[in-house]
């Protein structure tokens, strides 16, 4: 089972179901129906033949009852896996600020993984079967890094990876250009 926390287009969720097509998928995203057409996400689904998500729940990650009803499309289970792109605001021509009608949060100014991690974190304090991610699970995060940033600064410390119970497992760095790369980040859940 995958989540995608930030699923936006769902474009990583649709890439899991064509490498695995028996692979069950939950996409949340925060933006309204006036940002994201779920409807077409589906479509892009149903015309390759491919299992559907489960649920595109409209709603912000953080929010313990969105986390709830993730779980709960699947049978009230931790997922095997949480994959995600998330929006950093680093390559957005447009700083989203509180008061945008597309995001009720600023992009720039919250750093998704740390995020994660904190809620990983949270849902162990509260306890099965209320945690988001299996033991020996996954978290598979896509960071930006730009060409004046340590991908180390970016990363959450040891402390909050252990309250989490996750360790790091691989990092592999992918060059846009010049100035910005984009680092595939992958932590177990212990």
């Amino acid at each position: 089972t995958i989540l995608d926390p930030y699923a936006g287009s769902c474009s990583l969720l649709l890439a899991s179901s064509l490498i695995e097509s028996e692979t069950t998928t939950v996409g949340i995203e925060i933006a309204n129906e006036n940002g994201i057409n779920r409807t077409s996400i589906m479509t892009d689904f149903y015309s390759r033949d491919l299992t559907p998500p489960k649920s595109l729940l409209c709603g912000d990650f953080r929010n313990e009852t969105i986390r709830d009803m993730a779980r709960e499309s699947i049978g009230n289970v931790p997922f095997d896996v949480i994959l995600t792109d998330p929006p950093y605001g680093i390559r957005e021509k447009q700083e989203w600020t509180l008061s945008s009608s597309n995001y009720p949060w600023s992009l720039c100014h919250t750093n998704p993984l740390l995020d994660i991690v904190k809620i990983v974190a949270m849902d162990l304090e509260r306890g099965k079967p209320l945690i988001c991610l299996n033991g020996g699970g996954r978290l598979v995060v896509f960071v930006p890094c730009t060409s004046q940033q340590s991908i180390y600064d970016l990363l959450p410390a040891q402390e909050q990876l252990s309250d989490a119970m996750l360790s790091l497992e691989v990092m592999v760095e992918q060059r846009l250009n010049d100035s910005l790369s984009r680092w595939l980040v992958v932590f177990e859940s212990k």
